[in-house]
């Protein structure tokens, strides 16, 4: 039976998924927002890439049937005590931290009835085919400029910023070429650019770009029953961000257009951010 009730949020890290599944919490009707929640670990282990689709619509049942008689599931909280941060690092004069947290609520039983979002970037990237192959969810994807993707991916220390997912190479074939790459920043491109290949004129799939969903929150409304973002709500745009090493505009330019080839669909221009 496909599970009607759910919508899979995916897209390239550090392109805004976080924030908007917040902002989708804050301003929708009945929802309950999973980022990133453990149990898609076991599936990512135990299931084969053509049986996915099945395992997280069957997990899901299970799911809403132990919400139904209130047995505690994990939820994502922010260091803050707020139920979702809204990045998933903050920068402190101590160094970057990570700002979430898993926490056993105990649920309210109509949680089981209402509208559900998981957000997975890597994984639910991979296996997009599969998932839209099944029918079974709507699908949001976002994405960001390059640039200023590729200059987030190199100011922290996660996989994204070697230029390598084992995840992703896992379940899908078309990276195994990176472990041959020996540029850190070529094998970012090909990993971005492999994001966009996945999302380009895909039908099923809601694609969000960074810049439009903060310059307007409420473009989500159209796309998602019950949401009601105002349109005064506005976000602060972070793609010049200080934190980033602007010195490496030039060699990030350079490399995403003798390497990258997808990323033009969405950003035929990429200096510009």
């Amino acid at each position: 039976m496909a599970d009607r009730q759910t919508t899979l949020v995916t897209g390239v890290p550090r392109s805004g998924s976080t924030l908007l599944i917040k902002t989708i919490a804050e301003n929708s009707v009945d929802t309950l927002v999973l980022d990133e929640p453990g149990w898609l670990k076991k599936i990512r282990q135990t299931s084969e890439p053509h049986a996915t689709a099945d395992a997280l619509n069957d997990h899901l049942a299970v799911l809403r049937n132990q919400v139904s008689r209130q047995k505690p599931i994990e939820l994502t909280y922010g260091l803050d005590g707020q139920e979702i941060a809204d990045n998933h690092f903050k920068r402190t004069a101590e160094g970057i931290q990570r700002t979430k947290t898993a926490e056993l609520i105990t649920p309210e039983p109509h949680w089981s009835e209402i509208h559900w979002f998981i957000k997975s970037n890597i994984y639910f990237t991979a296996v997009l085919d599969q998932l839209l192959e099944s029918g079974y969810f709507q699908i949001i994807a976002t994405v960001r400029n390059p640039v200023a993707v590729l200059k987030s991916w190199r100011s922290l220390d996660v996989s994204v910023s070697k230029g390598r997912s084992l995840m992703a190479e896992k379940f899908d074939p078309q990276l195994a070429h990176l472990g041959g790459v020996s540029d850190r920043l070529h094998r970012q491109v090909l990993l971005l650019d492999w994001m966009y290949k996945k999302y380009l004129n895909k039908s099923g799939v809601d694609v969000v770009k960074y810049e439009s969903f903060v310059e307007q929150p409420n473009i989500l409304n159209s796309m998602i029953e019950g949401c009601h973002i105002p349109a005064e709500l506005k976000f602060s745009s972070q793609n010049n961000s200080d934190h980033y090493d602007h010195s490496e505009t030039e060699a990030i330019i350079g490399c995403l257009e003798k390497y990258g080839q997808y990323y033009k669909y969405f950003y035929p221009e990429p200096a510009v951010i």
